[in-house]
């Protein structure tokens, strides 16, 4: 069986790419299908990789370029897509309403269309800008929605927002986000230097924070949380990692709030040492909230990091309720409640019992119900049903 994974994002996560490499061992022949773009071109995967030409290479002109991507989508669209597509069995896209989806459906190869959307018609109604009628284009959507062979949504909430768009539910299978548990596991790190560089003091309890500086993150439910905390221990460190359009202004909030000594930020980790960074701290926290256009669609870093062994406290946002079983693994609390936040993390950090339990839970759960070999032949099963 061959199978083309199509992408058209401007950039394309590693985290997610790698995971493909275990259908190898299922007997399935993997190759990746996305456009030309310097971002992309250090992707390092074990599977081939082709590159074409896409109408975003052309198209230069700043505001042309952004008003035809955001309300026709267009950029992503590749020339040659039809002819080399014909080398595959099945096509893998993701996301009803992008041009890839479209493109892929459009060649009458089998297609399967995975799915981490959770907000029916998301940038198709409702645009920010009432200048731009339409952000995204709805005629990709219902083509797709139609004619597509089968979609492979994340999570339940993923499957309605399917459902309310009007996809058969015939032909829904829900298959969540694999993490490798070979990668995430718990392991015996260097504390000692890993503190000494980043001045953390030896008995300090660690709060860890991965993922992208953005409004939906709740980065200033965070920072406050930090701030409250300082209050009452001297003891707790937070190291955030990531980046993105709020740097600027988490860096100031850190300096204005005063919990410089607090607060480590890293800018980014290369994705395969991330395991370290978890096995280094003692809960992960991923405060989401729900905005306009985005609520949390998985939370992949809470499974990387229940799989390393830490118990996680976030909220219950988009499908994180989904990967975290409340009180088994971690703790959740409502988005934007920074108090009842700030009580979660206390009650883990003063309970050291309770957070080694749910950290040995998380492993086992994780596992069991998102390790990549479970979800990787759920997957192979997939592809199979459309053949």
């Amino acid at each position: 069986m061959k199978i083309a994974l199509v992408r058209e994002q401007e950039k394309i996560g590693i985290w997610e790419l790698s995971l493909y490499n275990h259908l190898e061992k299922h007997g399935v022949q993997t190759t990746l299908i996305f456009p030309k773009n310097k971002k992309n071109d250090s992707i390092k995967i074990s599977y081939p990789k082709k590159e074409l030409i896409s109408l975003g290479n052309f198209n230069k002109i700043p505001i042309l370029s952004t008003f035809l991507q955001y309300r026709y989508g267009l950029n992503g669209w590749m020339f040659g897509f039809n002819k080399i597509a014909k080398e595959y069995d099945i096509l893998s896209p993701v996301e009803i309403s992008s041009v890839a989806s479209y493109q892929s459906v459009k060649t009458g190869i089998p297609t399967v269309v995975k799915v981490w959307e959770n907000i029916p018609y998301n940038w198709v109604l409702f645009p920010y800008s009432e200048r731009i009628r339409k952000v995204g284009n709805p005629k990709y959507s219902n083509f797709v929605v139609k004619n597509a062979s089968l979609f492979l949504p994340i999570s339940e909430r993923s499957k309605d927002a399917l459902l309310i768009h009007g996809v058969d539910e015939n032909k829904i299978k829900i298959v969540p986000e694999p993490v490798d548990t070979d990668l995430f596991k718990p392991l015996k790190v260097d504390k000692s230097s890993f503190r000494k560089k980043h001045r953390i003091k030896e008995h300090d309890k660690i709060l860890l924070y991965v993922g992208r500086l953005s409004w939906e993150k709740g980065l200033n439910d965070l920072l406050f949380t930090m701030k409250s905390l300082s209050k009452v221990r001297d003891d707790v460190k937070l190291i955030m990692i990531g980046d993105g359009p709020l740097r600027n202004q988490v860096d100031e909030a850190i300096d204005v709030l005063g919990i410089k000594k607090y607060v480590v930020r890293i800018n980014g980790v290369d994705f395969f040492k991330l395991p370290e960074y978890y096995n280094q701290a003692d809960i992960f926290v991923l405060p989401s909230i729900p905005l306009i256009r985005i609520a949390e669609q998985f939370g992949k870093v809470l499974t990387e990091a229940m799989a390393c062994g830490v118990p996680v406290v976030s909220t219950y946002c988009g499908g994180i309720s989904e990967v975290v079983e409340h009180g088994k693994v971690g703790l959740l609390v409502p988005s934007a409640d920074r108090l009842r936040f700030r009580e979660a993390v206390l009650k883990l950090l003063d309970d050291e019992s309770l957070r080694e339990d749910m950290g040995k839970k998380a492993r086992e759960y994780t596992v069991n119900k998102f390790g990549v070999d479970v979800v990787i032949k759920k997957l192979v099963d997939a592809y199979k049903s459309v053949l």
